[in-house]
């Protein structure tokens, strides 16, 4: 259910990604995975309340990589885009390693429904960092803003970079198209 729901849910938080602001959008989403995780620690012995649990969590969570990537890159030029997308891998990188290990010691010390927790946690960590951003920064105009790519984490350094590319060069023709001059 953690995949469906994250392939399931990907092509709509594109959609809004691209039509409002990201930061509400990510916080939006770490609310409901943390809502999410909570619902599946105090209802883990009903199935269809995990299931449900698994869905939204699993659905938040891969774009929520891709959302973290598309804010990060509003604010960057083509050029820096490469290595503001390496960083994220390395972070996600980072998580891959830590999270497992912490959430394996708090379900050898708390029972098996800590996974949640851990989860909750974690939403509810992305949240207030949402928070935080939106308090340090003005909105951008969504017309301001590039289309959103749906990226993986799993994406390698290459892929991230290749699709970039791929989505500069597409704005490029768009304002070319509409009669714009583009900067050379």
């Amino acid at each position: 259910m953690l995949f469906a729901g994250a392939l399931v849910l990907q092509y709509p938080f594109g959609w809004l990604s691209d039509r409002m602001d990201r930061r509400k959008l990510i916080f939006g989403a770490a609310v409901v995975g943390a809502a999410a995780c909570l619902l599946g620690w105090g209802y883990g012995t009903d199935r269809r309340a995990l299931m449900a649990a698994a869905f939204l969590a699993g659905g938040v969570t891969t774009p929520l990589y891709a959302l973290f990537l598309a804010y990060t890159n509003d604010f960057l030029t083509t050029e820096e885009m490469p290595a503001a997308s390496g960083g994220l891998v390395f972070t996600f990188g980072l998580g891959a390693i830590a999270g497992p290990l912490i959430t394996g010691w708090a379900m050898q010390g708390f029972g098996p429904f800590a996974f949640w927790l851990v989860l909750a946690v974690t939403f509810g960590a992305v949240a207030l960092y949402a928070l935080y951003r939106m308090a340090q920064r003005a909105v951008t105009p969504v017309a301001e803003t590039d289309s959103y790519l749906g990226v993986l984490p799993m994406s390698s350094p290459v892929a991230v970079e290749a699709a970039g590319a791929w989505a500069a060069e597409q704005a490029e023709a768009e304002r070319e198209a509409e009669g714009e001059t583009v900067p050379g």
